[in-house]
């Protein structure tokens, strides 16, 4: 090169600098304003700890989630494809165009013309150097937990919220079984059992709970730590995560101090969830509560194993199911089982089961059920979750 040649190239490198520059920040801004489209019209439902069809279009997350990602309603598309991107069926999506399903926002008015438009162009824009994004791999690591909500009835499962995010849940359990009859609607019509309870992800592998039962006015205050979440993108995930929490009765009780030491209970679980391919996921919780049986002169711990199964029936529906034998302690009238369904959408998981125990911390279910199935006596309960 002479000096002439070296010369032009260096007068014209401040002009494609600005070219690429300008570019650049025309590309940015064009992804800010399809984040904002999918924050406002999406992530509602793709969003939190179960999102629909597995797809998290949350902020900071959408990209890895959709580009080069295989489709699970027509796995020969991709969601979006960098080097055909006229085919990518985010754009059939929400167009509604040769699709499966209904066409999205689901349930709601579509996106304007000019909102498809910036989705469009957007796609476009990418260009074959976006198809090395490992998108496939974070959304595969990031979606398919075993289990859909952080309990299965009352069992911890490995589910984790995620860094900065919330959860409320509120669980119930009516105390009269069904064999209690028209008068009181078979149980749905009497006293009940509730639960609330907070949960806030200080990380991915950790997040603290707070709850409170109206039975005894029981206190409890546990975190959760996944000590491995399985193997990424596989189909058979294996995951293991620590429950320890302190449970406090404040109740006053004529003949005992409020505060007495047999009182404050300790509860550790392990929950180690196995899921072994799309629908069939297992559980299984060894747990250790101390003062179970506080009442007494001398309130003893139990031990237990639990152990739960999910069984997915439809996209968004499961069969769930419990049982929870005592290995040594203080045992109740049979060993605490539970079976029901299960159905998400969006953020929200709701559970309705049928079992036989009144509890709903640790220490209060762990002893075992009052009902015996052997004479036809069970109740309801439910559990909401809903992650913000």
């Amino acid at each position: 090169m002479n000096i002439a040649a070296g010369m032009k190239c260096l007068l014209g490198l401040p002009l494609v600098l600005s070219l690429a520059g300008h570019l650049s920040g025309m590309a940015g801004l064009q992804a800010d304003r399809v984040e904002g489209i999918l924050q406002k019209n999406c992530a509602a439902c793709h969003g939190g700890g179960s999102p629909k069809a597995g797809l998290r279009l949350e902020s900071g997350e959408w990209f890895a989630a959709m580009v080069n990602v295989v489709s699970e309603e027509k796995p020969e598309l991709k969601i979006v494809d960098p080097r055909r991107p006229q085919s990518s069926y985010l754009l059939h999506k929400i167009t509604g165009t040769g699709i499966e399903g209904g066409r999205m926002p689901l349930a709601a008015e579509p996106l304007s013309t000019a909102d498809e438009q910036v989705i469009r162009e957007w796609a476009m824009s990418l260009g074959p150097a976006s198809a090395s994004s490992p998108g496939a791999v974070a959304r595969a690591a990031a979606v398919r937990a075993a289990f859909w909500g952080s309990r299965l009835i009352n069992l911890p499962t490995t589910r984790m919220l995620g860094r900065n995010r919330w959860q409320f849940l509120v669980a119930h359990r009516f105390h009269l079984p069904l064999s209690s009859g028209y008068d009181s609607f078979f149980g749905l019509n009497g006293p009940a059992a509730v639960l609330v309870n907070f949960t806030y992800g200080l990380s991915e592998r950790l997040q603290v709970m707070l709850g409170h039962t109206n039975s005894e006015h029981q206190f409890d205050l546990a975190a959760r730590w996944l000590v491995f979440p399985g193997a990424d993108g596989s189909d058979r995930p294996l995951a293991l995560a620590f429950n320890a929490g302190a449970g406090l009765v404040t109740q006053k009780i004529s003949g005992e101090e409020r505060f007495a030491a047999g009182h404050f209970k300790i509860n550790l679980q392990a929950a180690l969830s196995y899921r072994f391919n799309p629908r069939i996921s297992l559980l299984l919780v060894p747990a250790y509560s101390t003062h179970v049986n506080h009442h007494d002169a001398d309130p003893k711990a139990v031990l237990a194993l639990g152990t739960g199964f999910k069984f997915t029936v439809l996209k968004e529906l499961a069969l769930i199911g419990q049982w929870l034998p005592v290995l040594d302690g203080p045992r109740a009238a049979a060993n605490g089982w539970g079976v029901g369904l299960e159905y998400k959408v969006g953020r929200h998981v709701f559970q309705v089961f049928f079992l036989n125990a009144i509890g709903l911390l640790a220490d209060q279910y762990l002893p075992g059920g009052d009902l015996l199935l052997k004479k036809g006596d069970f109740r309801v309960g439910f559990n909401l979750f809903r992650d913000f």
